[in-house]
């Protein structure tokens, strides 16, 4: 709590600093002017220089005009009424303006107007410009929109404002104007943000980019931003895990992006550090050549964030923007089969008592018949009936979800710059007990301007903390492990609230191996988060003149992450294969002993950059450019201790409590990477652009003869719309193209030839082992080549668009450990292969506004991507010897090992009656999907707006370990069958016989790749006739891979599915009634998050993570959001 306190003291500190240098020259009194003759221009800097006044005036206004000053300590306007006169020079006080004009001569008889200029919202636009129609009179409108002018009675206004349609107004008899200004979206989406955070023109660029307000994030807000972007934009395929605490992996064509805010690419932030509140923009670079500038870094593509730093009008604004969901059901849960029980055995006194290990569900059908069973209450055995009390344990031992997500912000903007404070709290319950997890989010921004200097700088301190993040999988032991798969339904769940039967030792438990008591399992076997991130920024730039500026930027990450994974005595499963930090060693544990395992990783990494930039335009051409250097460090360490032979004390958890002598270990990364580059960039009448960047870097992780690595990129656009003749229909025609080659360094220490060394291996004793891998100094990098064409056109006044991308990425140079002879003392060698796999990949992106009027508005957006890696070039001797490795074959093949068949497909089955597998892989369909897409519309009527957002995948192929082991352990509803209740009637007897055939006689030879060898096949087969048990029969046709090995074709499911990802149902609450509680915007909405789910295959898990391994039943999240704005 302490340090929560300093760390808020240290942000209001500083932000009232910040506060104090945008307003401190906020004094407007008099000034002291010189007697004597001067010009308006020296008039200027004297007022500017003593006051917080500046000019607006346009090259009507001659700055020589000699004025005559009779002096003295005065205000403003009496001394520039004394100096202008009698002279044609007229002005008027606007705010912090003072803006100068022609006087009007005008023999029109004259009036004054008065007026506001407002956005579609009834938001005030602050500083449009309103002037007369071909005259040089003209004002700009203040912090409420609020103008006043005298002009000629027959006049036209044109008022205009960055981002918004230039309006033209008849006045006519009106003497107090309402002017509402519609959004540009041409003229707003024209700029984007590039590599190394610079704005460009999006006409200019050669690659593809996709940009995402910060607003349209705001709404529907999770836990994680990322998860807002499934679906909408082309290429970015977003996997949204249902695991507790686990955050979603974006892949930018199938590749993960770097990511970088406010133009610094940080080692140690993800999108889960950065408040959706604080977003002001993203932007999507789109493979290497996009950000090239990046280096290896960059190849994969890039995010960039642009964060907010300041309000949109003068003054102090307060924001608090609330969002509240709560679990509203499941898209897809697990049902467990409620018609048997477990094995049941015979007492010598020929009553009936269920076995208490935990086998699954392979026992007595569950029919009310008398069985000595645990009864949790008295905690001990009774007889009892045997029924399904526990048929919904599952649902049952749920808890009610919930993501709360709060922001507020207070900003300020003055003559000199911005300021921003922003504290951010997420908090999530999960549909498990003692499942939580919290995060804080503090950010402090602003930006200084003065004269030719601006100086920017962001600062941010995150904490993601949980008392228990829970295990995942069937090798963490996931709760489903004891619920779903290897208990029963004979117990209720219910009644084991009370889990303990000797406190810290034994549990109270229906199983005495094998299954924890549930209860028992979220409170005395726990996995904690403890992570705390700072980040911060400043950028320093001078711009000497309108050609030239240098900019100095640094950025700085640092971050601890404490875990601990604690296991109560008693308990019947360890950690798993869990870990405490990065990289760091599987935990296990002793599972029944008690264990306490402790790690803590920490990291920093420093990013600079020097840019210099410059443009020039000669009559029809332009050219511009930057030159630059950055040095980036990193830095990882990790330190985890473990105790061995249990706790000598049930319940202290601390590495004083091992029995015998802890196992410490730890590891430290470091990397350094120095960069030149550099950008020439050409245009042509602003519709044909050309570009140029090449970037050198040298990595500390290769030695020095190879550690320089160069990156050229090379990229062009061309406007064809602007030579074709102006046709109404043809907004812009585009048409762009770019190749790139970028190398990947290798890793840290992986040319390091080192001892290993171990800590208590032989007791107290350490040991220390040869590396076994050859690593040589001649190898080189791994390389990419990418080329991409892409074309966008906009229609019909920009109402309906496409932007089309085709792109091929080549890579080659591959790494690979490679056997080597045992006599030379060592077991590989990495060599390069000489196997080239190119991905290839099409993008679609249509936007359109069918329709538009006065009060209605109908937006829609849609995305479609395809991409695929194939074999382009095979090594003769390190490619793999598989039939589906050939050139243009897919390279990511679904590999399994099927059921021997016959020629009619029917499965063979052995002298036991049980399915026969195949000793060979074969190659079942592709990993990744054949296509995903996404659909964004919004509709808005007056004050209301509905948003809804669909997404999908289409093709590739996941395995449901869930149902896999449903089905092993007796537990899937579709295990019960006939024949097994006939099974469980009479022990002993077998009552299952499988579809297929047997084999009477003969035999079959098979070459390499599990082929028939042509004329050996003299097998003779018959329908299978061979009864065993059902559960003999499911055993075998239900692989259990959970600890490796192919699955079989029976768990291989399509990922096809699709969401209602977000739906929000908006209501602006107009101004007046704002007004009333001193509010200048309010807004309420109803909200959804992972409202509506359809799979093709999957029925009980939701195979939006990419894979299933006992994933967490997916929630559906309904609520509502309110956001107020002072």
């Amino acid at each position: 709590m302490l340090k929560l306190r300093q760390i808020l003291g240290s942000v209001y500190i500083l932000f009232c600093l910040l506060s104090y240098s945008t307003a401190n020259a906020q004094n407007s009194g008099n000034i002291n002017i010189p007697v004597g003759q001067t010009t308006l221009k020296s008039l200027i800097q004297q007022i500017e220089k003593q006051s917080d006044y500046s000019f607006v005036f346009d090259n009507s206004i001659s700055l020589n005009e000699t004025l005559s000053l009779k002096g003295g300590n005065k205000d403003i306007g009496s001394i520039l009424k004394q100096a202008f006169q009698g002279k044609d020079i007229a002005f008027e006080i606007v705010g912090q303006q003072i803006i100068l004009k022609k006087a009007l001569k005008s023999i029109q008889p004259e009036k004054k107007i008065t007026g506001t200029v407002v956005d579609e919202l009834g938001e005030p636009v602050i500083g449009a410009s309103i002037r007369v129609k071909n005259a040089n009179t003209g004002t700009i409108s203040d912090v409420n929109g609020a103008f006043s002018m005298v002009i000629p009675g027959n006049a036209e206004l044109e008022v205009s404002f960055v981002g918004y349609i230039t309006q033209t107004v008849k006045v006519g008899n009106k003497q107090n104007l309402q002017i509402i200004m519609g959004e540009d979206a041409q003229a707003l989406a024209e700029v984007v943000v590039t590599a190394l955070g610079i704005k460009r023109e999006e006409k200019a660029l050669g690659y593809a980019v996709q940009n995402v307000k910060g607003d349209h994030l705001q709404i529907v807000k999770g836990i994680d931003v990322g998860s807002s972007l499934t679906g909408k934009i082309s290429g970015v395929n977003v996997m949204n895990s249902s695991e507790f605490g686990e955050g979603p992996q974006i892949l930018v064509r199938g590749e993960q992006p770097l990511l970088v805010i406010d133009g610094i690419p940080y080692a140690n932030m993800t999108l889960r550090e950065i408040a959706s509140d604080d977003i002001e923009s993203l932007s999507v670079l789109k493979g290497a050549t996009a950000s090239a500038l990046y280096g290896s870094r960059g190849q994969s593509g890039a995010i960039m964030v642009t964060t907010k730093r300041g309000a949109e009008k003068d003054g102090i604004s307060v924001s608090v923007n609330s969002g509240t969901m709560f679990s509203a059901g499941y898209l897809a849960i697990p049902e467990l089969q409620s018609a048997y029980g477990r094995v049941l055995k015979q007492n010598p006194d020929g009553t009936s008592e269920y076995v208490r290990s935990a086998d699954g569900s392979w026992g007595a059908p569950l029919e009310g018949q008398e069985v000595i069973q645990w009864d949790p209450v008295s905690k001990t055995m009774k007889p009892m009936p045997y029924i399904a009390r526990g048929k919904n344990n599952f649902k049952n031992f749920l808890e009610q979800g919930y993501i709360l997500n709060n922001n507020v912000s207070i900003s300020q903007k003055g003559k000199y710059g911005n300021v921003r404070a922003s504290a951010t709290w997420v908090n999530n319950k999960g549909q498990y007990p003692n499942s939580t997890y919290n995060k804080y989010t503090y950010t402090l921004g602003g930006d200084i301007k003065f004269d030719k200097f601006s100086f920017t700088t962001n600062l941010a301190y995150n904490k993601n903390e949980s008392p228990n993040l829970g295990f995942n999988g069937y090798t963490g032991y996931d709760p489903m492990y004891s619920l779903l798969i290897w208990g029963s339904p004979d117990w209720d769940i219910r009644d084991y609230k009370d889990y303990w039967l000797i406190p810290n030792e034994i549990q109270n438990n229906s199983y005495t191996a094998g299954n924890n008591n549930p209860y028992f399992d979220r409170y005395e076997r726990l996995h904690s988060l403890n992570k705390d991130i700072f980040n911060g920024s400043f950028e320093l730039k001078y711009e000497p003149t309108k050609w030239l500026n240098t900019l100095v930027r640094l950025g700085y990450d640092t971050y601890s992450n404490r875990q601990d994974v604690r296991i109560s005595k008693g308990s019947f499963q360890g950690g798993g294969n869990s870990t405490i930090i990065s990289g760091g060693t599987e935990v296990w544990g002793e599972s029944q002993k008690g264990s306490y395992n402790t790690g803590i990783g920490r990291g920093y990494s420093i990013n600079g950059d020097f840019i210099t930039s410059a443009n020039y335009s000669y009559k029809d051409f332009a050219v511009d450019g930057f030159v630059g250097g950055s040095i980036m460090y990193t830095q990882d360490e990790g330190l985890e201790a473990f105790t061995k032979g249990g706790l000598s004390v049930p319940g202290f958890y601390s590495l004083k409590a091992s029995v015998d002598p802890a196992t410490v270990a730890s590891r430290m990364y470091k990397k350094q990477t120095n960069s030149i580059y550099g950008r020439l960039g050409l245009s042509w009448r602003s519709l044909a652009f050309a570009e140029m960047t090449l970037r050198n870097d040298w990595v500390s992780t290769l030695p020095e003869s190879t550690r320089s690595y160069l990156y050229p990129s090379f990229s062009g656009s061309f406007v064809v719309s602007e030579l074709l003749p102006k046709m109404d229909w043809l907004s812009l025609w585009k048409v762009r193209g770019s190749w790139v080659t970028s190398k990947k360094a290798a890793d840290i220490y992986a040319i390091n030839s080192v001892l290993s060394v171990n800590s208590s291996v032989w007791g107290s004793l350490s040991s220390a082992v040869l590396p076994t891998t050859i690593r040589g100094t001649d190898i080189l990098p791994e390389s990419t080549s990418t080329y991409e064409v892409g074309t966008a056109i906009n229609l019909f006044k920009n109402r309906l668009s496409f932007d089309l991308a085709y792109y091929n990425k080549k890579a080659f140079d591959f790494i690979k450990n490679a056997s080597i002879s045992p006599s030379s003392g060592y077991s590989s060698n990495f060599v390069n292969t000489g196997e080239e796999v190119t991905r290839k990949g099409i993008e679609l992106t249509i936007n359109g506004t069918p329709v538009e009027t006065k009060d209605i508005r109908w937006d829609v957006s849609i995305n479609w991507s395809k991409y695929a890696d194939y074999y382009t070039k095979l090594d003769p001797v390190y490619s793999a010897d598989k039939p589906w490795v050939k050139v243009g074959e897919r390279a990511d093949a679904f590999v399994y090992r099927d059921y021997l068949r016959d020629p009619d497909g029917n499965i063979i089955h052995n002298s036991s009656g049980l399915p026969e597998y195949s000793k060979y892989d074969e190659k079942y369909g592709n990993q990744g999907p054949d296509w995903i897409w996404g659909l964004n519309t919004t509709l808005k009527y007056k004050n209301w707006q509905l948003a809804l957002s669909f997404d999908g995948r289409v093709g590739g192929n996941i395995t449901s370990v869930t149902e896999m082991y449903m089905w092993r352990s007796g537990n899937h509803p579709n295990s019960v069958t006939p024949e097994r209740y006939l099974d469980m009637k009479t022990p002993g007897s077998k009552n299952y016989i499988g579809k297929g055939v047997k084999i009477v006689s003969g035999s079959v030879q098979y070459d390499t790749y599990g082929n028939i060898v042509p004329g050996s096949d003299t097998r003779v087969f018959a329908a299978n006739d061979i009864a065993t048990t059902y559960k003999s029969y499911v055993e075998a046709y239900h692989k259990g891979t959970a600890w490796g090995g192919a699955p079989s074709g029976a768990e291989i499911y399509s990922g096809t599915f699709f969401k209602l990802r977000e739906v929000s149902l908006t209501y602006n609450v107009p101004k007046a009634i704002c007004s009333m509680i001193k509010a200048h915007t309010l807004s309420v909405s109803a909200i959804g998050q992972n409202v509506l789910f359809w799979a093709k295959d999957f029925k009980y898990s939701d195979p939006d993570g990419g894979t299933e391994n006992f994933s967490d039943p997916s929630q559906r999240y309904l609520g509502f959001n309110v956001k107020i704005g002072f």
